[in-house]
C-alpha cells in the first residue's frame, strides 16, 4: 500500500465517523480509527483494495464465524466489570486508565505509562484511582500482591462482563454491522462502498467489542469513583474516545485528558482528527515538547488545550546515569524490534545474516517488555539456536545502551532513549513500504539500511558519527520530566 491509498482510506473511514448518523457503536469500531501506515496496522485494509468484498460471501462468512465464536466463549462466562486488586475503588479525583503489558508481575509501585505521577499528586492534595487494562495472560489474581503498600488505588478491567451486558453488546454490534453494509451498497463510489462493507465486517470484531465493553466498566466506575477527571493513554484507538464519551454520559462535566505518552510518528493520524464533540479529549497532554508543537500546529485541534506532561522515560535519558562499570563497545550493535511478532522476525533474521558477516561484531538482541523469547522461538525456529556473536539482552535497558556503539531499529520507540545515550541509530527499511521511523525528523542524520552488505558497509565509515550530538539533542527533547502541577492545574481549567 502506497501513502496516496493510506491518506484515502483515512479519508474514507473519518467520512464514516463523521456522518450525521454515525453511532456510539460505529465509533466504537476499532477498524474505522485508522493509526499510521504501520505494515502490520495496514495489512487490516488490503481487502479493500484486493477484492469486491461486496459480492465476496467467503469473507463474510468468516467474519460472521469468528464474532459468533468469540461472543460464544465469553457467553459462556459470567463475568464481572472489574477486580478490586488490593482495596475496592473509592471517590477519587482523578481515574487513570493504564495498562498491564509485562509478561513479569510489576516490581514496584510506579505505573508502566504514569510513572510515580498518582503517588506525587497525592502529595497535592489530589487522590488517585488506577483501572488497568490486563494484555497479559494472567488472572487478576497473579497481581493480587504487586501493590499492597501502596497508598493509590487499583483495579484490573475484567475481559468479560455479565453475561447479560455481553448479550447486549453483541446485539449491538450487530446491528451497526447490517447498518454498515445497507450504507455501502447504496454508495456510488467504490472505495466509500468498500470501506463501509468491511467496516461491517468488522463491527464485532473483538476490538470493537472490547470498546464497548469499555464503555460500560467506565460508565461504572465514574458513578462509582465520581472523578473530577479521566486521563487516558492517547494512541488513536477507538476505544480512547468511546472511555470519553461514556464518562460523560454519567458526569457531563467531567475533564476528559488524553495522555500522548509515546512519540509520533509520521503520517500518523487518528490521534491528530477531531470527531463529534463527546469523543475529543478537553485536553492532550504530551510527553515532551516535540509532540506538543506537532499538536499546536494542527488547526483541527484549535480548541483543544495542549500542554506538557513529561515521561518517566525522561528519566533514563541522562548520560550522567552510565553504569560506571560499562564502557561503550564500538563492535556491539543493539536490536531493538516492537513487540510485534513479525518485526521481532524481521529484525532477528537481519541480525543473523549480519553476524554471519561479521563474526567480530556482536549483535544484542532486546525484546520488547510485552514479547516473551520463548514465544517468538515458537513462532521462528531460527531463534531456537543463536550464534555466539547473536545475545540475547538479559541487562537493564540502560546497561545495554552503556555497552553500544549502535543500535539498529524499525518502529520501536526505544530508540529515542538509546539516541540519547550516544548509540548510533540506523534504521533498517524495506522497499515499496511507508518509513515507520519515529526518528523520521533526522532523516539524513541516521543511517538507514537495506541489505546486511549495507549494515557491514556502515559500521565502517566514521561520516555519521559527527551527526550523533545533533541526534542526542533532539532524542532529549522527545521526552520531558513529568511535572504533575501541570496535570493538577487541568482539574480547574
Amino acid at each position: 500500500m502506497n501513502l496516496s491509498d493510506y491518506n484515502s482510506i483515512c479519508l474514507a473511514c473519518d467520512r464514516l465517523l463523521l456522518a450525521s448518523d454515525a453511532t456510539f457503536e460505529r465509533t466504537a469500531l476499532s477498524w474505522l480509527h485508522v493509526i499510521r501506515p504501520h505494515p502490520v496496522f495496514l495489512e487490516r485494509y488490503e481487502k479493500i483494495f484486493s477484492s469486491d468484498v461486496a459480492s465476496n460471501s467467503k469473507i463474510r462468512f468468516r467474519s460472521m464465524a469468528f464474532s459468533l465464536r468469540h461472543s460464544a466463549v465469553n457467553l459462556l462466562k459470567d463475568g464481572r466489570h472489574w477486580f478490586d486488586v488490593d482495596k475496592p475503588a473509592v471517590k477519587s479525583d482523578i481515574l487513570f486508565l493504564s495498562h498491564l503489558i509485562d509478561h513479569k508481575p510489576p516490581i514496584n509501585q510506579s505505573d508502566f505509562f504514569y510513572g510515580n505521577l498518582p503517588d506525587e499528586l497525592l502529595k497535592l492534595g489530589i487522590s488517585s484511582t488506577i483501572a488497568l487494562l490486563n494484555h497479559t495472560r494472567k488472572k487478576p489474581e497473579y497481581f493480587a500482591n504487586c501493590w499492597r503498600e501502596s497508598k493509590i488505588s487499583r483495579l484490573i478491567l475484567s475481559s468479560v462482563l455479565p453475561r447479560k451486558h455481553e448479550l447486549q453488546l453483541l446485539w449491538l454490534s450487530r446491528i451497526e454491522s447490517k447498518r454498515l453494509f445497507d450504507h455501502g451498497m447504496s454508495q456510488t463510489d467504490l472505495l466509500d462502498r468498500y470501506v463501509s462493507i468491511c467496516a461491517s465486517l468488522e463491527a464485532a470484531s473483538g476490538g470493537s467489542l472490547a470498546a464497548l465493553r469499555l464503555a460500560d466498566q467506565v460508565a461504572a466506575l465514574v458513578l462509582r469513583i465520581q472523578p473530577r477527571s479521566i486521563i487516558v493513554t492517547h494512541e488513536g484507538h477507538a476505544w480512547e474516545r468511546i472511555a470519553f464519551a461514556s464518562a460523560r454520559t454519567v458526569s457531563p462535566n467531567i475533564r476528559c485528558i488524553g495522555y500522548q505518552h509515546s512519540t509520533l510518528f509520521n503520517f500518523q493520524h487518528s490521534i491528530q482528527r477531531p470527531l463529534a464533540a463527546q469523543y475529543n479529549p478537553d485536553v492532550i497532554l504530551t510527553s515532551g515538547r516535540h509532540a506538543k508543537l506537532r499538536f499546536i500546529e494542527n488547526p483541527q485541534l484549535d480548541d483543544t488545550r495542549v500542554d506538557i506532561l513529561g515521561s518517566p522515560r525522561a528519566l533514563l535519558h541522562s548520560s550522567t546515569n552510565l553504569p560506571a562499570s560499562y564502557n561503550k563497545i564500538r563492535n556491539v550493535c543493539l536490536v531493538l524490534p516492537e513487540g510485534i511478532y513479525s518485526e521481532c522476525i524481521l529484525l532477528l533474521e537481519y541480525a543473523l545474516e549480519c553476524s554471519r558477516l561479521m563474526p567480530n561484531f556482536i549483535f544484542i538482541y532486546r525484546l520488547h517488555p510485552n514479547m516473551c523469547f520463548d514465544s517468538l522461538i515458537r513462532h521462528n525456529p531460527l531463534a531456537r539456536k543463536l550464534p555466539d556473536n547473536v545475545l540475547i539482552s538479559t541487562l537493564d535497558l540502560n546497561q545495554d545502551f552503556a555497552r553500544s556503539g549502535f543500535a539498529l531499529y524499525r518502529g520501536s520507540t526505544a530508540i529515542i532513549k538509546a539516541s540519547s545515550f550516544g548509540v548510533l541509530p540506523i534504521y533498517l527499511y524495506r522497499k515499496n513500504e511507508i518509513m515507520i521511523d519515529p526518528l523520521y525528523e533526522l532523516e539524513g542524520l541516521r543511517p538507514q539500511v537495506e541489505k546486511p552488505e549495507d549494515f557491514v558497509q556502515l559500521t565502517h565509515q566514521k561520516v555519521y558519527s559527527s551527526n550523533l550530538d545533533r541526534i542526542s539533542l533532539y532524542c532529549d527533547e522527545v521526552y520531558s520530566p513529568i511535572n504533575p502541577v501541570v496535570l493538577a492545574s487541568c482539574l480547574y481549567s
